[in-house]
């Protein structure tokens, strides 16, 4: 009975397990039905939505197959106004296309016109060019044969003041003359200009009982005229032996030297430093004066008359030449010792201005040219067939003048040592006794036995006449410029120093003070001018009368 309960207990257990299995199994199956239950409503509820949805589509896909029926009939309708349109473009191209061609062929019959105006402008503005050239060539050429005129009727009223006894007309003449010349650019340096103006003011001031710009002092000739380098102090000597000082503010004087016996002096220098004046001529020495001190030093060796005497440089030194001894001679202020004896006379010596080369003239009309290092003669030049008597370089060295007996002036280039004579002036009527270049290097001035001291402007001497000095009351021997070249001093027989000024302006500059009219202009601007020449005043300040009559 255990065994069969037993049996009994195992086989309810396996029973109950077996139930238990099968209820856990069928729990499964009704848990596994139950949810396929709820997705099977999930399904049938999504089922009914998606028929619901499909319904919907189905509308809307009915809608949108009337709408895509319309819109084909709108795209139908749109694609033949697109035919249209484009036939209508084709059209409008082809039209475009013409007109474009039109357009072009006008665009360049526009150009080809344009291009011709431009053509036909240039040839009217170079016409108009053409004709505003000979215009103006024309309005010269006027205004040239007006401006010659002008200074030919000036340069006329020039020359006729000179033969017009009346002071005031001829002061006036010349005056206008002169305003003439400057205002139509005539020759600043014309010598009828000159002329008159001197001639006008010199006469003018004559009746007031003044000679103009004359300086009496010596008794003899005046043979050498020599300037300080201040410009201030002047000297000059001569036949009567005396060496005068003259102020050149106001042309006093004082005697500087009176010799014991009365020796002919040739020439005189002042040294390149203002401390030394040199003289030389008859008397058997050299004087010396040391200008700061005035103490006389006498300076022996030459057997004879001394005639030339030239600084070099440094003034420690200077070089004496005397014509009887024919000897050249080197000297401080103490001693003095030969340089050169020379085989024949020299007439005329000069000194370039660096004291390198000497050149002396001849009575045979040559030239030699020394080395004044070793006086070796560099060369030899036959220029003239008459004596030579003046000798002068200019202040660089670039140029020299040669003057001779017969008053011929011959200008020569220097190159070193090399000299060629290649211009003349034209002759003075006797002997040329001096040459003088301004320190500028623009003015010639030469001095002769015939009365007379011509002045080149150097740049104009083939175009001009020559300014000429002529009232001396005889032969000028020795001239000299101011530092400025402004004036020019002339020394003559007589003894008179006389200072002119080397431009007409400087004649001109006070004339009008010494005018107390102007002219009339019936009587003598139609006379002397031209009635065809506009009437004006030529000082309006005529009537001034001066009072020192200078």
């Amino acid at each position: 009975k255990e065994l069969l309960q037993k049996r009994m207990l195992q086989r309810t257990k396996v029973v109950a397990i077996v139930l238990g299995i099968a209820f856990i199994i069928a729990i499964i199956f009704f848990v596994f039905a139950w949810i396929n239950k709820v997705d099977a409503d999930k399904q049938r509820l999504q089922a009914e939505a998606n028929r619901a949805e499909a319904v919907a589509n189905a509308e809307l896909a009915e809608d949108q197959r009337k709408e895509a029926e319309r819109q084909a009939e709108i795209a139908f309708k749109n694609a033949e106004e697109a035919k249209n349109q484009r036939i209508l473009a084709e059209q409008n191209y082809d039209s475009a296309l013409y007109q474009k061609s039109i357009a072009e062929r006008q665009t360049i019959l526009a150009n080809q016109q344009r291009k011709l105006a431009q053509d036909r402008e240039r040839i009217a503005d170079s016409l108009r060019g053409v004709a505003n050239q000979q215009s103006l060539l024309a309005l010269d050429e006027r205004d040239k044969a007006n401006r010659l005129r002008m200074i030919s009727i000036a340069q006329s009223m020039a020359v006729k003041s000179l033969n017009i006894q009346q002071t005031d007309t001829k002061a006036l003449l010349a005056y206008q003359a002169y305003l003439f010349n400057t205002e139509y650019g005539g020759n600043s340096y014309d010598n009828y200009i000159y002329d008159g103006l001197y001639y006008a003011k010199r006469d003018r001031v004559k009746e007031g009982g003044v000679n103009l710009n004359r300086y009496p002092g010596h008794r003899g000739m005046i043979r050498a005229i020599a300037y300080a380098p201040n410009g201030q102090d002047l000297y000059t000597t001569g036949s009567d032996g005396k060496i005068l000082k003259w102020d050149s503010n106001d042309f006093s004087y004082k005697t500087l030297y009176q010799p014991s016996a009365r020796y002919i002096y040739h020439d005189m220098q002042v040294s390149p430093d203002g401390s030394w004046l040199i003289v030389g001529g008859d008397a058997p020495y050299i004087l010396v004066i040391n200008l700061n001190t005035l103490k006389t030093i006498k300076i022996e060796g030459h057997s004879g008359t001394v005639t030339r005497l030239m600084f070099l440089p440094n003034s420690e030194y200077f070089i004496s030449y005397g014509i009887q001894d024919s000897t050249l001679r080197i000297n401080d202020y103490v001693n003095s010792s030969e340089l050169k004896k020379f085989n024949k006379r020299y007439t005329a010596m000069s000194l370039s201005n660096d004291g390198s080369i000497l050149v002396a003239g001849d009575e045979e009309g040559q030239i030699d040219i020394w080395n004044t290092k070793n006086m070796d003669k560099l060369e030899s030049n036959v220029i003239s067939e008459k004596p030579i008597y003046a000798i002068e370089f200019n202040s660089d060295n670039s140029m020299i003048a040669v003057g001779d007996e017969d008053g011929l002036v011959q200008i020569g280039d220097v190159i070193g040592s090399d000299f060629f004579f290649t211009r003349s002036l034209p002759p003075q009527r006797s002997r040329i006794n001096q040459i003088r270049f301004s320190s500028d290097g623009e003015l010639l001035a030469t001095a002769s036995l015939d009365g007379t001291v011509q002045l080149w402007v150097l740049t104009l001497m083939d175009k001009m006449l020559p300014v000429a000095f002529k009232d001396h009351d005889d032969f000028v021997w020795s001239i000299e410029f101011t530092s400025s070249g402004d004036y020019l001093l002339t020394g003559t027989k007589s003894g008179v120093l006389q200072l002119w000024p080397t431009r007409p302006d400087l004649m001109a500059q006070d004339l009008c003070k010494y005018l107390d009219r102007n002219m009339d202009k019936e009587e003598e601007w139609n006379r002397y001018v031209g009635a065809d020449v506009e009437y004006v005043n030529t000082c309006e300040k005529a009537g001034v009368v001066p009072t020192n009559g200078n």
